[in-house]
C-alpha cells in the first residue's frame, strides 16, 4: 500500500503539471513577426498553418513579411524566419522542418509545342522560368546519381516569387527546373504539370525555422517554432507520399528517395 500511495501521488503531481502546461500554452498572447519566402507566404499551406495556430492560441497575432532575413532575426526586428539551405547557427536557434526537394516541370501544352527535354544540355533551347531570391540562389547545376551538369538557360523570365513562375509554367509559356514538391505535388497528380529531364534535378536542401538566441527565451516563440516545424514536415511528407503512385521510378529514386 505505501508503494501504491507513492505511485498515485507521483501520478497526481505529473497530471497537475500537464494541466498547468496546457493552461499556460492556451494563454499565450502577443505578436509574432514572421518572415517567409514570397512564394510560401502566398501559398495556401502557410496561410492555413498560421490560421490553425492562431485558432489554437487565440491571443497570438502574426505580422508577416516577405523574407527570409536572418539579419533582421539577429538584430531583433523580426522574431522568426524560414530559411532554406545550409545554415550558420552563430547567434541563432533553429529547428529543421524537412527538406526541399525540387522537380523540373512543364505543362502538357508546353511539351506538345516545344518538346520534352531529356537532358540539361537541351535547356538552352527552351524558355525557362528561373527563381532567384533571398530564400535560395538561382539553380546553376543539376545532378543525376553522381553526375552534375551546369545549366545553360535559353530565354528566361526571372522572379523572386515562385508562385508567379509556377503560374507561367502552368500557362504553358515556360518550363521550370526547380519547383519545390510542396508547390507542385497536386498539379503533378492532376496531370497539369509533367516532370521532365528524366530525373535530373536540383539537389535537395534542408529547411529551417529560425529565431535569435534571445527570442528563443520567449515561450510563445519556442512553442510556435516547434509546432510549425512539425506541421510543415508532416505536410511535405504527405505531398511526397501522394506522388509515389503517379511518378516513374527514376523520379522517385532520384528526387524523392535521394539522400544528400
Amino acid at each position: 500500500m505505501p508503494e501504491i500511495r507513492t505511485l498515485c501521488e507521483s501520478h497526481r503531481k505529473l497530471q497537475h503539471r500537464f494541466e498547468t502546461a496546457k493552461d499556460y500554452h492556451s494563454s499565450l498572447s502577443g505578436h509574432i513577426r514572421f518572415a517567409v519566402a514570397a512564394g510560401s507566404l502566398g501559398s495556401q499551406n502557410t496561410c492555413r498553418l498560421l490560421m490553425e495556430f492562431s485558432t489554437q492560441h487565440k491571443g497570438i497575432e502574426f505580422q508577416t513579411e516577405i523574407g527570409p532575413n536572418l539579419n533582421k532575426v539577429l538584430n531583433g526586428t523580426c522574431d522568426v524566419s524560414t530559411f532554406t539551405g545550409n545554415l550558420e547557427l552563430s547567434g541563432l536557434e533553429a529547428i529543421p522542418r524537412g527538406r526541399a526537394k525540387y522537380f523540373a516541370l512543364a505543362s502538357p501544352s508546353y511539351i506538345k509545342k516545344f518538346g520534352y527535354p531529356h537532358h540539361p544540355s537541351e535547356l538552352s533551347q527552351h524558355f525557362c522560368a528561373v527563381f532567384c531570391g533571398a530564400s535560395r540562389a538561382r539553380t546553376e547545376y543539376l545532378q543525376k546519381a553522381k553526375e552534375k551538369r551546369i545549366v545553360t538557360y535559353g530565354k528566361t523570365v526571372t522572379s523572386t516569387d515562385v508562385l508567379f513562375l509556377k503560374h507561367i509554367v502552368l500557362q504553358g509559356e515556360a518550363l521550370i527546373v526547380d519547383l519545390p514538391v510542396g508547390h507542385c505535388a497536386k498539379e503533378i497528380k492532376l496531370g497539369h504539370l509533367v516532370p521532365v529531364l528524366d530525373g535530373w534535378h536540383r539537389n535537395s536542401e534542408p529547411l529551417w525555422i529560425v529565431t535569435s538566441e534571445n527570442k528563443w527565451k520567449d515561450p510563445k516563440i519556442r512553442i510556435f517554432m516547434k509546432w510549425y516545424a512539425t506541421a510543415w514536415s508532416e505536410m511535405l511528407q504527405k505531398a511526397e507520399d501522394s506522388l509515389r503512385n503517379c511518378l516513374n521510378d527514376v523520379f522517385i529514386e532520384e528526387i524523392l528517395d535521394s539522400t544528400p
